[in-house]
């Protein structure tokens, strides 16, 4: 998993109601990965978004992966994430 990408996500309770959230942006991991869900591609948000940089988006991605991870475990499939 990507500590470079990971850096990017922070958690306050005093912001965006204790939500993970990404650094220098008003971007909720949540959000980025409901605009990935609805099939958005990592392009449409970058352009829709321009605050939003690639390693915003893989840092929303990695973040839920680790969450994942911590609640059922590692497995070695969850380290060939794509790249964005």
């Amino acid at each position: 998993m990507s500590e470079h990408a990971l850096s990017h996500v922070l958690i306050d309770p005093n912001r965006f109601n204790g939500e993970p959230y990404i650094r220098d942006t008003r971007f909720t991991v949540r959000e980025i990965l409901e605009m990935l869900a609805r099939g958005r591609s990592t392009e449409e948000i970058l352009e829709d978004h321009p605050p939003l940089r690639p390693v915003h988006i893989q840092a929303a991605a990695a973040f839920a992966v680790t969450l994942l991870e911590k609640q059922h475990g590692s497995h070695a499939a969850s380290e060939r994430l794509p790249e964005f």
